[in-house]
């Protein structure tokens, strides 16, 4: 079953009549009435045009005063070039430690040892 389709003779009839019934309408208003039901004029876009790169301009502003109030770098502890020695609690070197005790690394390398994670 199909439906029929829009009748075109109809809705120009339709299209007319509507037109009449405004055209009468308005010949009754009064110009008064008639300029307040005029639209109002669309605000100018302006605003928005500045607002972006003046909210643009204060972000780099704070992000530059942010910058210069970090604290400076400090010095390296050690001198360039000399690497520093581990020391246990005994005040012995870590390095001598580990030479004496071979066993941790067999440990290591047993399967018994937990894994760590590599970075």
């Amino acid at each position: 079953m199909t439906t029929p389709g829009p009748d075109p003779h109809r809705d120009a009839e339709f299209d007319r009549h509507a037109r009449e019934c405004y055209a009468r309408s308005l010949s009754r208003l009064s110009p008064a009435t008639r300029l307040r039901l005029r639209p109002a004029p669309a605000p100018p876009a302006r605003a928005w045009r500045i607002a972006w790169p003046l909210a643009a301009a204060c972000a780099v502003g704070v992000l530059a005063i942010g910058l210069t109030r970090l604290p400076a770098p400090s010095a390296p502890a050690t001198p360039t070039g000399t690497m520093p020695t581990a020391t246990l609690a005994g005040d012995a070197p870590l390095d001598a430690v580990l030479d004496e005790s071979p066993d941790l690394y067999l440990w290591l390398a047993s399967t018994d040892a937990p894994d760590f994670p590599l970075e």
